[in-house]
């Protein structure tokens, strides 16, 4: 029983939809033989209800139905999601009706007969539309992959991206502090080269200036040793002294 059970699970089925049913009994004989598990359904319905249920591996569709035709369901078959292959079975050698299928979504299409060469060649096209339904699912599954990939491609580039802006605008940052820096500390070395000193000695003052450090932070000497009967001089940076000019003479006065 097991085995049996086993044997059919390997078989690949097959809806038959058709209203004959003595036809249903001889596709369910030969196709079996064939390695394929035949169900039967006789109306549209029927059949929309079987696959509904899953499991059904690929569909023969007969034309003429009662009240109804093929044609009327294949649409809602080929509707369905991942949906089985349809091969399109009629008794008419009309090819408007074989272009009408296979515009509407059949795999195939087949003049129907009862000789052990039709169900052969039924079988040959049931495989081969199997074939192509199985390539068509994995290209589906091959292209979901790649865009998923190509998805997280981009989530991660655009992540990058942020990350990289942020750090251009953190060394930009930088960058500008330590020039601010640099600039900061250019200005002190050159104020402080130039600051003004006082000693206990009278010094110079230039006009109006009350202090000699407004007077002589304009300039890079430093006068010292003034007094109303001595010649003015000046120290320079260098430490050298040199004579007052007579404009500074002129402006020099005793502080103590």
């Amino acid at each position: 029983m097991s085995n049996s059970s086993g044997d059919a699970d390997a078989l690949i089925h097959i809806l038959y939809i058709d209203d004959d049913e003595g036809l249903a009994l001889l596709m369910q004989k030969n196709l079996r033989r064939r390695g394929f598990s035949v169900e039967w359904a006789e109306s549209g319905a029927a059949s929309l209800a079987r696959l509904g249920e899953g499991g059904i591996d690929a569909v023969v569709l007969d034309h003429v139905l009662a009240g109804e035709t093929g044609l009327d369901i294949l649409p809602s078959i080929t509707a369905m999601p991942d949906h089985p292959p349809v091969i399109y079975a009629t008794g008419s050698d009309d090819t408007s009706i074989a272009v009408a299928a296979l515009k509407a979504g059949a795999d195939d299409y087949m003049l129907k007969g009862i000789s052990a060469d039709y169900f052969d060649l039924l079988a040959a096209a049931l495989e081969q539309a199997l074939e192509r339904a199985r390539f068509r699912r994995e290209t589906a599954q091959a292209q979901e992959v790649i865009r998923q990939q190509r998805d997280l491609a981009e989530m991660l580039l655009a992540e990058v991206n942020h990350r990289i802006a942020n750090s251009l605008g953190l060394v930009g940052a930088l960058i500008r502090m330590q020039s601010s820096m640099t600039t900061d500390r250019w200005r002190s070395t050159r104020c402080t080269k130039r600051r003004c000193v006082s000693t206990p000695s009278p010094v110079c003052t230039a006009g109006s200036t009350p202090t000699v450090r407004s007077a002589l932070c304009r300039s890079t000497n430093i006068w010292t040793a003034c007094s109303p009967n001595s010649k003015p001089r000046c120290v320079t940076t260098s430490g050298r002294t040199e004579s007052c000019s007579p404009r500074s003479r002129s402006i020099w006065r005793q502080t103590r």
